[in-house]
């Protein structure tokens, strides 16, 4: 609860929890994501009002509707309990942290009971009427996931990011 507070008091206008096991730490991700009466995140948000001052009916009154909340699906319990995960009210997106998931089911990402897992989660997040997606851009295309994918974390940008060439934060060689 803490994590969710201060970063949607800083303005954030989304949020991704890693290692969501089941439907009540889902049903955590989504209530304290939101404003009474659907959520239990306090007023608070002064920083973020602030931010979005030009939101049109302001940022209290409308950010349950425009606040995106995705959980990742990274253990074999929590492939096991996605039917209950992805029905959870309040998330908008179900995604798999793809290197954590091989690692804690022990299967690599090519190996077929690893992609029965993706299976698993991609069906019950469809059922749920949810988007579902992946920690990696892999999947995006040449898999028969690909057309199911609709989120990505660490996809490719296309707002003009770039890792710098140079200094902190450049990409290794």
């Amino acid at each position: 609860e803490a994590n969710i507070q201060k970063a949607t008091d800083l303005g954030v206008l989304g949020i991704i929890v890693p290692t969501v096991d089941d439907a009540l730490e889902a049903r955590d991700t989504a209530r304290f994501s939101r404003y009474p009466p659907f959520g239990r995140r306090s007023s608070g948000a002064g920083t973020a009002a602030g931010f979005w001052t030009a939101v049109p009916g302001g940022y209290r009154q409308t950010i349950n509707d425009n606040f995106l909340t995705v959980v990742m699906l990274e253990t074999l319990e929590s492939i096991i309990n996605a039917d209950e995960i992805a029905n959870t009210f309040g998330l908008d997106v179900v995604i798999q942290g793809n290197s954590d998931l091989s690692q804690f089911s022990g299967w690599s990402q090519t190996d077929e009971r690893y992609l029965q897992l993706l299976t698993i989660s991609r069906n019950a997040t469809l059922k749920a009427g949810k988007y579902w997606g992946n920690a990696g851009q892999q999947y995006l295309t040449g898999t028969p996931f690909s057309p199911d994918t609709r989120f990505v974390q660490n996809g490719p940008s296309h707002d003009g990011f770039a890792f710098p060439q140079r200094g902190r934060g450049a990409a290794e060689a």
